[in-house]
């Protein structure tokens, strides 16, 4: 099975408080020295798991799980290198997969996104393991014996993986437990009541626990079975099952006004006017809770999420929202607590975000204070336009840039974001092209007590940094100022990203989001021109 964690950060604004401690979710757990060897642990771990019998092309497992308060099936088709995972969750479907060496993944509301490969870190740790067992331990080690469970610990730390302890019972040599460092949490995976069928000797049910409330998981296997052939169709990348974002026209002016940067989109909903914020960094539709319940829209299941700070959220289906015509209709939302003011008039009760802006070409006109929603089909590139590549791995759009000397391939364009962002592991990566040139130091001198930026759930510790430059496809800025992120802040940078591409940059533009053509459009307007001619 393949589990996917996403979610990014948002609107951020700036506050100064205390640092707060945290754990370190990679510690090496409680072990005691062993006399065994890795080799014979990893050769008895194989032998135990078994292979499955040559003439099987393909496998097909039926899974219940309970996901905090909320149950739900999963399908999973595997036939060796290709898969595909569907899970049906309360009244909400998802499905993933990889055909013919591309992968991909299908929301909740219905858009299919072929990704780009950016998160690798369980793909090199099993590859390390792979190799491990062929004598090549790059990152593989036994660190001794635990007592609970009496399993041999064998650490899986490859270069660009993630750290992973793996027990496998002293007796059988079969993995019993999983424990593993997600983003700045310990996720433990815990497996039992093991059956042997085809040559293969599986779990039939495993728990899945990080330690946070109404995040644990509860899998049993209800149904195995092992065919000679496979159907290649339910093996081909799907398209996308349906679009919620409904056009009246091919261009629709937006219901929007710019503050400080900041787009505000008016949505109409229960014959009520409800504010978002417009925010490609999110990937889907945030509501505020008292706001879902105030329009009696159905909310259900929790979950403990974690962005600038831990937060519960839950799950909701918003029958229909509509702007200037168009209609969005049973599109996914997440709710949680969200209440913040971009003035002393305009309350903003949630983040619009890829499940609105997937739907349809979105138009942002920094300059003149409008949008448009431009139909896919009909869309044409402006002239004299820069045009950007973008990966949509987590659902929001992801694309190189240089800082410097140095390139980082996977920077979010966040509309959400106040202000460009450097994150920890590409400052301690690249500490020459990250070096202040003098106008950090002096922000951070004039205002030594600002030392926080607020964002969903809570704020994270940063520091203002000039790089020598900022580079985005054709263009090239001089000293640039960035916002850099502490090492604390993990939740928020997510895993393999390198920062964030905010408002300071995208004014200078009118910026054209085609996630249909994985493309982002820079069109400079008089602002740029003004600056750098």
């Amino acid at each position: 099975m393949r589990h996917c964690l996403a979610g990014i950060a948002a609107a951020c604004f700036l506050a100064a408080s205390a640092s707060e401690a945290k754990s370190d979710p990679s510690s090496a757990p409680a072990v005691s020295p062993t006399t065994e060897t890795l080799d014979h642990v990893l050769l008895q771990a194989k032998s135990a798991r078994g292979t499955l019998r040559a003439e099987a092309r393909a496998t097909l497992e039926a899974w219940d799980f309970r996901d905090g308060e909320i149950s739900g099936t999963e399908t999973d088709l595997d036939a060796g290198d290709e898969y595909r995972y569907d899970r049906t969750y309360a009244r909400l479907h998802s499905a993933s997969g990889r055909y013919k060496g591309r992968s991909w993944h299908q929301g909740y509301s219905g858009y299919t996104v072929i990704e780009g490969g950016i998160h690798d870190r369980d793909d090199r740790n099993v590859a390390a393991l792979a190799e491990a067992s062929d004598g090549v331990t790059h990152g593989v080690a036994l660190i001794g014996e635990a007592a609970s469970p009496e399993a041999f610990v064998v650490k899986v730390a490859p270069p660009g993986g993630r750290v992973e302890y793996r027990f496998y019972d002293k007796k059988t040599f079969l993995l019993v437990r999983r424990e593993r460092a997600v983003y700045d949490q310990r996720v433990v995976t815990t497996f039992e009541d093991f059956r042997t069928a085809d040559g293969v000797t599986r779990p039939w049910h495993f728990r899945v626990s990080d330690g946070r409330q109404y995040n644990d998981e509860d899998w049993t296997l209800k149904s195995y079975s092992a065919n000679e052939s496979v159907d290649d169709a339910r093996l081909q990348i799907p398209p996308d099952a349906r679009n919620p974002v409904a056009m009246p026209a091919e261009r629709v002016k937006l219901p929007i006004k710019i503050i400080g940067d900041r787009i505000i989109i008016t949505a109409e909903m229960g014959g009520h006017k409800v504010n978002f914020q417009l925010d490609s960094g999110a990937s889907g539709i945030l509501l505020d809770r008292s706001v879902a319940d105030a329009l009696k829209i159905e909310t259900f299941g929790k979950s403990t999420e974690a962005t600038a700070g831990v937060y519960v959220a839950g799950h909701a289906i918003i029958p229909l929202m509509t702007f200037n015509g168009i209609k969005v209709t049973n599109v996914e939302a997440e709710t949680a607590l969200f209440q913040t003011w971009a003035d002393e008039q305009t309350p903003i009760a949630g983040l619009l975000g890829f499940d609105f802006i997937a739907g349809c070409v979105v138009a942002i006109d920094y300059e003149s204070g409008t949008a448009e929603a431009i139909d896919v089909e009909r869309f044409t590139p402006p002239v004299g336009a820069i045009e950007l590549p973008i990966q949509l791995d987590d659902d929001v759009p992801i694309l190189e840039a240089r800082v410097g000397e140095a390139k980082g391939e996977h920077f979010i364009l966040d509309t959400g974001a106040d202000r460009s962002m450097l994150f920890s592991d590409f400052v301690a990566a690249h500490p020459k092209d990250t070096k202040d040139q003098g106008l950090g130091d002096a922000i951070t001198a004039s205002s030594p007590f600002v030392s926080h930026i607020w964002g969903v759930g809570g704020k994270i510790r940063f520091h203002p940094v000039q790089a020598s430059s900022l580079g985005v496809g054709s263009l090239s800025f001089p000293r640039w100022l960035f916002y850099a992120t502490e090492d604390d802040g993990r939740s928020f940078e997510g895993e393999d990203f390198d920062g964030l591409l905010g408002q300071d940059l995208l004014r200078n533009f009118t910026v054209y989001l085609d996630y249909h053509r994985s493309r982002v459009y820079l069109l400079p307007n008089a602002r740029y021109r003004l600056r750098w001619g």
